[in-house]
């Protein structure tokens, strides 16, 4: 956990973009161990799908833009984030898009800190290689969970769920989603 922790704040003081949430440290204080991030005041894009049930064809469109930019510039780094959701994509009060969370992130630098076979991630919005301990997750499945993500901006909805992980995760390999068309009309 501490490897992680620690992972997690060197690489998110690596990145130096407008629409990520941005890492300043990594401390212990009496036996606690602490992220300094910057403060992000705002609302997760869960919270305000709850409140809107869908978000406006512009507002879609702009957050896609965002987050689709945070994403180059860490791919440009060499860091795949593997758990691009709406739990970790924050709305800020002026409207900005704010990445977070890089805690499962992997670095093209970094030492591999999950086991083999384990999985990393929200099976609602990750990519099929994602549960395969076999491949190697790259930049792909981070834009794979941008897709997924703009499907439920649109819809209300992501396109496969399921009464358990696995069964999410197996929908995500055999399953096709339905077109956002047949869900919200226009």
């Amino acid at each position: 956990y501490l490897e992680r922790l620690r992972r997690e704040a060197e690489i998110s003081m690596r990145l130096d973009h407008p629409n990520v949430v941005k890492g300043h440290g990594f401390g212990e204080e009496g036996g606690y161990q602490f992220l300094v991030m910057s403060f992000a005041p705002g609302k997760s894009l869960r919270e305000l799908l709850k409140l809107w049930g869908r978000f406006p064809e512009n507002q879609v469109r702009d957050i896609g833009r965002q987050l689709a930019d945070a994403l180059r510039s860490a791919h440009e780094l060499g860091i795949v984030h593997r758990d691009v959701s709406f739990k970790n994509i924050m709305i800020a009060f002026e409207g900005d898009v704010k990445l977070t969370d890089f805690g499962i992130a992997r670095s093209a630098q970094g030492t591999r800190l999950t086991k083999t076979g384990m999985y990393m991630g929200t099976p609602e919005y990750s990519s099929p290689e994602q549960s395969d301990t076999e491949r190697t997750v790259d930049q792909r499945s981070d834009i794979y969970s941008l897709g997924i993500v703009l499907y439920e901006l649109v819809t209300g909805r992501v396109p496969f769920s399921g009464e358990n992980p696995l069964a999410v995760i197996n929908a995500h390999l055999h399953k096709r989603a339905r077109p956002p068309h047949e869900l919200k009309p226009g």
